[in-house]
């Protein structure tokens, strides 16, 4: 990888002054790569050491819409919108995997396309590469249902109208998926809120979670297995932890022990010693016990 400078129209975008005031006013640093052989036009990440990472294909750097894109991937985190983290212990297939991190990047879509539409920025080229994708996806055999359901949601979002014209041609293609669609469709309606998109995170992992039991007869655990932020209000946040929050444990994860809230029942957080082995029940509540839910929080996003 390859560290550059960002044009100066990005550079004096009122997004990317603001984008930097809030990171370097809590101690994060950002910088841009570019990466010759990367699959995705852009990406962003988040390193422990306070470092955020937005990292370019080497080809697409000139390509203005993605900066935008990118930069509102770190206001929504620095907004308290939710991230989601994976309990890796526990091994899922590769197309699930793909499809909960494709649907997490559609929720954070449904902020990031209308804050670019509100600064005037298009990024037609890339939604009509995706529209291309989706009409090659939906005649291959070997795709599982809930893929095209995330590729149909994520569609609707970036081109309403051009889905629109689809639905028919979608729906007799990928029946399935296509009603799987309509379910999730109605959990995102609103996600404006940090609270409102973890909610719709919890709903929308119960509801994958049943469809799948349905087709394959195995539960998954999504509501265990993927970590969701706690997205309780402000006040809440000095309340003890333990009003807020409890411990669970299932026999098939063995020793491990899942923090759950007590709204929608989701997992928070991923809780294991330095040696990533599991820690007791006991010594989680009482940990629980002794903290405000600010403080929990604090303690995660920082271990």
């Amino acid at each position: 990888m390859e560290i550059f400078t960002p044009s100066s129209n990005i550079l004096k975008s009122n997004l990317y002054r603001e984008v930097i005031e809030s990171i370097e006013s809590i101690g994060m640093n950002l910088t841009f790569f570019m990466k010759d052989n990367q699959p995705e036009s852009a990406l962003t990440r988040y390193l422990a050491n306070k470092e955020v990472q937005i990292i370019f294909k080497s080809s697409e750097i000139h390509y203005e819409a993605l900066y935008y894109h990118e930069l509102l991937h770190v206001k929504l985190k620095l907004l308290g919108f939710p991230q989601i983290r994976r309990f890796n212990k526990v091994k899922i297939p590769l197309w699930l995997k793909e499809s909960i991190n494709s649907l997490s990047n559609t929720l954070d879509h449904t902020y990031i396309f209308e804050e670019m539409r509100k600064i005037g920025v298009n990024q037609s080229e890339l939604n009509q590469a995706f529209l291309n994708d989706v009409l090659l996806t939906v005649e291959l055999e070997n795709v599982a249902d809930l893929c095209h359901a995330v590729n149909f949601l994520e569609l609707n979002l970036r081109n309403e109208q051009a889905f629109n014209e689809l639905r028919d041609q979608l729906s007799q293609k990928q029946y399935i998926g296509y009603r799987l669609f309509k379910e999730m469709e109605k959990l995102v309606v609103d996600v404006s809120t940090p609270e409102k998109m973890r909610g719709a995170y919890a709903s929308l992992f119960k509801l994958i979670d049943s469809f799948l039991y349905d087709q394959f007869g195995n539960k998954q655990y999504l509501d265990l297995i993927y970590a969701v932020n706690p997205g309780y209000p402000n006040d809440f946040l000095y309340k003890n932890s333990r009003e807020l929050l409890y411990t669970k444990e299932v026999s098939d994860f063995g020793s491990y022990v899942f923090v759950l809230d007590r709204i929608h029942h989701q997992n928070c957080f991923l809780l294991s010693d330095s040696n990533g082995n599991s820690v007791s029940k006991e010594i989680i509540n009482d940990f629980l016990q002794e903290r405000t839910l600010a403080e929990v929080v604090e303690y995660f996003e920082h271990n």
